[in-house]
C-alpha cells in the first residue's frame, strides 16, 4: 500500500484517500475479533486432524497478537482487545494440542521502509513507535533493534512457554548479525524446555540454524527426498494470500491431502494455513 508501482497503493488511495490521513494504523480499529471464539477454532482444527497449532503473534508490520508489555501497539489494548495467544493457547492445551507462536520481529527492521519514500504517516514522528526503524531492506539491523528483538522473543518464551517457536527468513539473510542472538535464544529456549519438562523446538528457514539443532522449514514448498531430519513444510490453504482477500483460490481437498502424505512420506510434517476474516470466524470454504 506503500509502493507507488503497486495496484495496492493506487486501490488505497481511491478507497481510503491519502497515505498522510489514513495509513496501515488506521486499519487497526477496523480489525475487531468481534465473532472470535478460541474454543470454536480448536474444535474445528482438532477435527481435522492437527496435533498443533501455531499462531502468527508477531507478524513484520510490529502488531502484537498477545499481551506485549513493550508496547501498546498490540491486540489487547487495540483491535479485539484481547489476549489472542493467550486465549489460542488456553484452548488449545485443554484439547490436547501443542501451541506455538511464529515471530516475524526481524522483519520490522525494514517492512515499512516503502512508507518513508513518500508522503506517508510512517513519517510522523508521532507514529515512530509502530512503524519502527523502517530502514532499506539491503541494511542490517543495529544492536538496539537486536537487543530489542532478543528481549521480546524472551518475554513471549516465558510467558507462553510456547511447544515451537517459527522464524522467518531474515534471520538467515543478516545471519552474520543475528548468528550471535540465535545461538543464546536457542541455548535460552531448549533449557527453558527442559526446566517446564516439555519437548520444545526451533523451525526456520534456509541456514539460519545448523542442521540437527532446529527442524528446517520449507515455505509452499516440499523437499525432494527423504530426509535423515525431521522438517516442516508451512503452506496455505488459499493459493493467492495468507490472510483474508476478496476471490480466494482454494485449494481442493485432494491436493491438500497428495501434499500431507507427500511431506510425510518424506519424514515431515505439515502446517497448514488458514485465512479468517477480520471479525474471527474461518470462512465455509
Amino acid at each position: 500500500m506503500y509502493v507507488k508501482d503497486r495496484p495496492e497503493y493506487t486501490y488505497h488511495l481511491q478507497t481510503y484517500g491519502p497515505h498522510t490521513k489514513f495509513g496501515y494504523k488506521d486499519f487497526i480499529p477496523l480489525f475487531k475479533g468481534e465473532k472470535w471464539d478460541p474454543y470454536t477454532w480448536v474444535e474445528l482444527f482438532k477435527k481435522a486432524g492437527a496435533k498443533y497449532i501455531v499462531p502468527v503473534v508477531q507478524f513484520h508490520d510490529g502488531f502484537a497478537m498477545y499481551d506485549c508489555p513493550f508496547t501498546h501497539w498490540n491486540s489487547v489494548r487495540m483491535g479485539p482487545k484481547r489476549d489472542v495467544a493467550g486465549e489460542l493457547a488456553k484452548a488449545a492445551r485443554e484439547n490436547g494440542l501443542r501451541f506455538g507462536v511464529s515471530y516475524h520481529f526481524a522483519e520490522h527492521w525494514f517492512f515499512f521502509h516503502p512508507g518513508r519514500l513518500i508522503d506517508s504517516d510512517v513519517n510522523d514522528p508521532e507514529y515512530a513507535d509502530f512503524y519502527g526503524p523502517a530502514q532499506p531492506k539491503d541494511t542490517s539491523p543495529d544492536e538496539t533493534f537486536l537487543d530489542h528483538w532478543l528481549e521480546r522473543l524472551l518475554h513471549l518464551v516465558d510467558t507462553y512457554k510456547p511447544s515451537l517457536v517459527w522464524f522467518d527468513w531474515w534471520i538467515a539473510e543478516r545471519k552474520s548479525v543475528f548468528e550471535p542472538y540465535l545461538q543464546f535464544f536457542a541455548a535460552y529456549y531448549y533449557n527453558r524446555g527442559h526446566q517446564w519438562g516439555e519437548g520444545v523446538v526451533i523451525t526456520y528457514k534456509y541456514d539460519a540454524f545448523p542442521e540437527g539443532t532446529a527442524v528446517l522449514d520449507v515455505e509452499r514448498g516440499q523437499l525432494g527426498d527423504i530426509s535423515p531430519f525431521f522438517w516442516q513444510t508451512d503452506t496455505s490453504i488459499c493459493r493467492k494470500s495468507w490472510c483474508h482477500i476478496k476471490d480466494h483460490d482454494y485449494k481442493s481437498p485432494e491436493h491438500i491431502i497428495r501434499q500431507l502424505v507427500d511431506v510425510v512420506s518424506k519424514n515431515g510434517c505439515l502446517l497448514l494455513n488458514v485465512a479468517p476474516r477480520a471479525d474471527g470466524t474461518i470462512p465455509e470454504e
